[in-house]
């Protein structure tokens, strides 16, 4: 079975194929990830936080800091722009301190990665680090939680008792809020200091923020995807492995009610040319596997009626 999402719009390779320079943006986006990751978050892993990601982080911070300074000087011989009087009030860049943190922070990271391998507690090669605004994730959540429960607890009291003891042992409700923190909590702080740095005259920080807003969205958001994707999987397959048994057995149920029928519709054309299913072998083991224990128990079935008869003719 396919173990995609169902996506009607086509995805990301078909709004690629329509948006010009759209994979290029987020190739791009990628490598700006980077920087918010190593201020928002520690505990990384070796695989996840590189030498690599880390040059790429430090190459779009001094790439944005040079189109500041090119900008500034640009714009300082246009009136229009501020420039060009006596009385013009400039604002210092700040990209520059985002560059020396950023390098300062990277290089904590590294040596962080080292001393956890040397003394025994290294993380996940490819962890994704812990952020640093985990408390406010477990804030909100506890406040939203203690009013889930009351309503919940209210409903309870009209049920059964044999579900109101369900719903008091489900709580918490919310529970994953690693998940929430990264998915929402780091996006908005990051685009309520973009705010700030644009209101305050920090141009370069300002678009800095921005394009890491949209880089984090787009990172994260594929990582969770990617990491519900893998659960799913694995769902799925302890269903279609039930599924499967069930289909063998012959019991008729609605889960394996489509397996079912592609199974016996396979052994009618396997009964009409049998070595077509070594080719189904190759393909689809499991398909063969199950028609192969299906045909099995046919035959013995026939072979225990067959010996019944021959008891009685004599």
């Amino acid at each position: 079975m396919n173990s995609k999402a169902r996506d009607v719009t086509g995805g990301r390779e078909a709004w690629g194929s329509f948006i010009p320079g759209y994979f290029m943006v987020n190739y791009f986006l990628r490598w700006c990830s980077v920087p918010v990751e190593t201020l928002l978050r520690r505990d990384f892993g070796e695989r996840y936080y590189t030498k690599s990601n880390f040059i790429a982080g430090l190459l779009v911070l001094l790439f944005i800091q040079l189109i500041g300074y090119l900008f500034s000087v640009f714009t300082s011989f246009i009136p229009s722009f501020g420039g060009g009087g006596d009385y013009t009030v400039r604002v210092e860049s700040r990209m520059g301190s985002v560059t020396k943190w950023y390098f300062i922070i990277g290089l904590l990271h590294f040596v962080t990665i080292w001393v956890r391998n040397i003394i025994g507690s290294a993380k996940h090669s490819y962890a994704s680090g812990k952020s640093w605004l985990l408390i406010i994730g477990k804030f909100f959540f506890r406040v939203v939680n203690l009013g889930l429960e009351k309503a919940l607890l209210f409903v309870a009291k009209f049920l059964p008792d044999e579900y109101a003891k369900r719903i008091k042992e489900s709580f918490p409700i919310l529970r994953d809020y690693e998940t929430f923190t990264e998915r929402f909590i780091e996006p908005l702080t990051v685009f309520i200091c973009m705010l700030m740095a644009f209101s305050m005259g920090q141009t370069a920080v300002g678009y800095w923020l921005m394009l890491s807003f949209m880089a984090l969205n787009l990172v994260t958001g594929e990582r969770h995807e990617a990491s519900r994707n893998f659960i799913l999987n694995l769902r799925d397959q302890m269903l279609e492995g039930e599924a499967w048994r069930k289909a063998m057995l012959g019991q008729p149920t609605d889960e394996a009610k489509q397996i079912s029928q592609t199974l016996y519709e396979t052994m009618r054309e396997v009964e009409k040319t049998p070595e077509i299913l070594e080719t189904i072998r190759q393909d689809q083991p499991r398909v063969a596997n199950a028609i192969a224990a299906i045909r099995a128990r046919k035959n013995k079935r026939t072979n225990s009626l067959d010996d019944g008869a021959a008891v009685d003719m004599i």
